[in-house]
């Protein structure tokens, strides 16, 4: 193909034309100036490629490195905002720190304790202050009718919400008359304690109530009904007065008694 020769730069054409100028004398220059020459002309390349160099480029470089400097030395609002950029990067730490804990630990949540239930147990009471009269044998003198009190003052029960019952019964030798059983609500124990007054010359105890019989009065107490609601059992069936639904356990105080005298007698029509 035909067409004009290349161009050569002028700092090309003074380097071949004009060798004297780099220090030869025009005749064919030794090692030492050869090596001289080669070392010149690599340094004219770097300064042609580096004048090639777009401006904009070598403009934006320097920009970049300005704004670099600035950023990490700058007076003013540079350092606010390398301040909060590295407070950014501890707080990113400290979430990835806690997030890892969170992550490797194992958390138990404590158990809720739940209240103890409260044992379904039976009622009871003081034998030493609860109890009228005293335990012992009791003399029950029946000329003049023979009229007596027995009670429990108090009684107590942890289930506060649960009905009592109780009963009077008295063994005549092994007839037994019992009260019609008395029941007592949860608002009602503290102001109606277990009483009972015992008439032994009134029917049916005046059946069975004779000077010299062994006979012996229970207060008998349950948080359960009575089976058995009878007032009269014969020697057979002696524990059925105590009976209660479930077969629930009682609990009862019991006095001797020594029947003295005779009951009177009721005047004939």
């Amino acid at each position: 193909m035909s067409g004009s020769p290349p161009a050569r730069s002028r700092s090309q054409d003074s380097l071949q034309n004009k060798p004297e100028e780099l220090g030869g004398t025009g005749q064919a220059p030794n090692r030492q100036e050869l090596g001289e020459l080669r070392r010149q002309r690599a340094q004219l390349s770097v300064v042609v490629h580096a004048s090639k160099r777009p401006l904009s480029v070598m403009r934006e470089t320097r920009d970049r490195r300005h704004g670099r400097r600035r950023w990490m030395q700058g007076p003013g609002h540079g350092n606010v905002a390398c301040a909060l950029h590295r407070l950014a990067i501890a707080l990113r730490a400290v979430v990835l720190l806690a997030a890892l804990f969170l992550w490797s630990a194992c958390f138990f949540p404590a158990p809720i304790e739940e209240e103890a239930a409260i044992p379904d147990e039976p009622p009871g009471f003081d034998e030493a202050n609860d109890i009228r009269p005293p335990i012992g044998t009791v003399s029950i003198d029946l000329d003049d009718g023979g009229i007596r009190a027995f009670a429990l003052t108090r009684v107590n029960d942890i289930n506060l919400e649960q009905t009592l019952y109780w009963r009077a019964i008295v063994d005549y030798g092994g007839f037994v008359v019992a009260t019609v059983p008395v029941s007592i609500r949860p608002e009602q124990r503290e102001r109606n304690p277990v009483s009972h007054q015992y008439s032994p010359c009134t029917e049916p105890d005046s059946i069975f109530a004779k000077e010299g019989t062994d006979s012996t009065i229970y207060l008998v107490l349950s948080d359960a009904e009575f089976v058995f609601q009878d007032q009269f059992f014969t020697p057979e069936n002696l524990n059925r007065p105590f009976r209660v639904e479930g077969d629930r356990v009682v609990v009862w105080v019991s006095w001797p008694l020594r029947l003295e005298g005779e009951c009177p007698r009721l005047p004939t029509p």
